[in-house]
């Protein structure tokens, strides 16, 4: 094996178990690795799910991320103010507005640039380019699903 790869790889790891940190001892969230989840954040039970079949980096990309709806749901009030129809939605798929839709794709955009701060905060040296792309690939994900 490469051993530049396998340095790569140790890095993205360190990084990645930084986050964890960040997100079970900071920001007081359980983190779940499985192969049977998408990634997402829970604030009602204070848990991130991560997919566990990704690679180390895409799965740092979506701690940070999902770490990004953590910090933004930290205050309730201010989320409820600034994501109303998001905050308010019951789950309930058959009344997805185009208030919810937008909602939605504001807190994700959000989510992904609060991610991104929180990678320099702490200290993380990584790859805006290769951020953005990841990014950009889940973000056009709920783009389509909001243009449905």
């Amino acid at each position: 094996m490469d051993k530049h790869l396998d340095s790569q790889r140790n890095l993205m790891y360190s990084y990645y178990m930084s986050a964890i940190d960040y997100a079970e001892e900071t920001l007081g969230y359980t983190v779940i690795e499985d192969s049977d989840c998408a990634d997402c954040c829970k604030s009602d039970s204070k848990v991130i799910e991560i997919y566990s079949l990704n690679g180390v980096e895409s799965r740092l990309y979506a701690l940070l991320h999902e770490c990004g709806h953590a910090l933004i749901r930290k205050n309730w009030t201010e989320f409820k103010t600034q994501y109303p129809a998001h905050a308010e939605h019951d789950g309930d798929g058959r009344k997805e507005s185009k208030s919810f839709k937008i909602s939605t794709l504001e807190e994700e955009s959000e989510a992904w640039k609060r991610g991104w701060k929180l990678a320099k905060r702490l200290n993380l040296s990584l790859n805006k380019e290769s951020f953005d792309k990841h990014k950009n690939k889940y973000l056009m994900t709920y783009i389509k699903w909001a243009a449905s």
